[in-house]
């Protein structure tokens, strides 16, 4: 068996294959590749962080936003929205949380936020149950009592100021404001 051998000037030749000697690779260049090496992983090793730090920015600033709401704004939203952005919120902190540090405290810092945010949704959305509730109420009574001209007879006032009463009472008891006379100086 013959090898095609080729020197540093080009020249070209055949030699027997049990001639040659294969140094051993150079320690220059396995010491270069081995640094470069450890500067990739740091690269990578220090995205990661930032990368997790910029993902906890922006769900720490999407937090804030939430926080400066008011009920009238929260409830300006469709409910598939404001459902959407708390499900987003949700999902995102968890992912992050599963990926960082468990003695990191922003991730620990994020997950208060997170059970703040979320009371402040669902208080919301308690809030948003009664209004309707109370619309509803309001619209079947207006259609019982207002709209059929029904309150002719002392049986039917008699029921009309039951009803009264319990609706006083089951907004008083849920904590709802009760405006007796809309057009009453405040």
């Amino acid at each position: 068996m013959k090898w095609k051998v080729t020197n540093s000037r080009g020249q070209q030749g055949e030699a027997p294959g049990v001639m040659f000697v294969l140094t051993p690779p150079d320690q220059e260049a396995i010491e270069t590749a081995e640094k470069l090496k450890r500067h990739y992983d740091r690269v990578i090793t220090l995205w990661q962080k930032k990368h997790l730090r910029m993902r906890q920015n922006m769900i720490f600033a999407t937090i804030k936003v939430v926080k400066s709401w008011d009920f009238q704004q929260y409830m300006s939203m469709e409910k598939e929205q404001r459902f959407a952005i708390r499900r987003a919120l949700n999902e995102d902190s968890e992912k992050l949380i599963q990926e960082g540090e468990p003695n990191d405290p922003q991730l620990k810092r994020l997950q208060r936020e997170i059970e703040e945010v979320n009371r402040l949704f669902d208080e919301w959305e308690r809030r948003a149950a009664l209004e309707e509730e109370r619309r509803n109420a309001a619209k079947a009574f207006n259609d019982r009592y207002v709209k059929s001209g029904s309150l002719n007879s002392k049986i039917q006032m008699r029921q009309f100021f039951d009803d009264l009463k319990r609706q006083l009472c089951y907004m008083w008891t849920n904590g709802m404001k009760i405006q007796l006379f809309s057009d009453a100086p405040t």
